[in-house]
């Protein structure tokens, strides 16, 4: 296991799911580590939680409300102040259930570009200048395999996801000669709380159960099974490790094989 000792990790929306496997992956591995939420309550939770499986370690919790630009930007300059460095931003956001174009209104498209594009670009205008300065650190954006292989009635995440892998593509070309790396995990089908509520949205709209809606997902999948948010956690550590140290511009699918594309 590659140690992270001496290392700062900012990790968004951290209180629940993968972006909470990730902290505690990180925290596991020494680094020392804020998360952040909208839930002062759930950031609460998640910090006894990831502390109880990590004694001695270092966990920082920050109320952040994404939909709030002056609000973002301010515990930003706060963590950052906070924290005094930052290693690695691992960027995380709320999904986004079913939606096809026709029933969206500009409203929706604010909203998710607010959440999957705005707010990544204020985490990255928070940090960049801190990780020049100590010459290196690693931004990690937890994205979707729809950004790549655009799924119907995902009209929302298939075009702000991939808006965001567009950007991250070029940011990590421009950050690479101050020794900045910059990936992104494209996550298939994660076992999370969300996880439930969605598939009983898509059960009513296909006029079944959610138990065979998940049926019908999962034999699509080659490996038959959805993630656990640990496996992921694992695969995100890996990229902002030293071990990934000339890893940079890429997009790894974690998805169990549900992708068909070659490349």
């Amino acid at each position: 296991m590659n140690s992270m000792k001496g290392r700062t990790a900012l990790v968004v929306a951290a209180s629940k799911g993968i972006g909470k496997a990730i902290a505690a992956e990180l925290c596991s591995r020494g680094a020392r580590v804020m998360i952040t939420s909208r839930s002062a309550e759930n950031l609460t939770k998640a910090k006894s939680c990831i502390l109880a499986q990590n004694q001695g370690g270092e966990v920082h919790c920050r109320v952040m409300d994404l939909d709030n630009e002056e609000a973002t930007k301010a515990m930003l300059v706060q963590a950052v102040n906070e924290l005094g460095t930052i290693d690695f931003l691992v960027a995380n956001s709320t999904s986004f259930g079913l939606s096809s174009v026709g029933e969206l209104v500009r409203q929706d498209w604010n909203r998710a570009l607010t959440a999957k594009w705005w707010s990544l670009y204020w985490h990255v205008e928070a940090v960049v200048p801190v990780m020049r300065k100590h010459s290196g650190g690693v931004i990690l954006n937890v994205g979707s395999i729809y950004s790549k292989e655009p799924q119907n009635g995902y009209g929302i995440s298939n075009s702000v996801r991939l808006l965001a892998s567009a950007f991250l593509k070029s940011l990590s070309d421009d950050l690479a000669p101050s020794g900045i790396r910059v990936n992104q995990l494209l996550c298939g089908y994660v076992h999370t709380e969300r996880l439930g509520s969605y598939f009983e949205d898509l059960g009513r709209r296909q006029g079944k159960s959610s138990d065979q809606a998940i049926a019908d997902v999962t034999k699509n999948i080659p490996m038959k099974r959805f993630a656990k948010p640990e496996e992921i956690a694992r695969v995100a550590a890996f990229l902002l490790s030293d071990d990934a140290s000339y890893i940079t511009g890429q997009s790894l699918a974690v998805d169990g094989g549900l992708i068909r594309t070659a490349l």
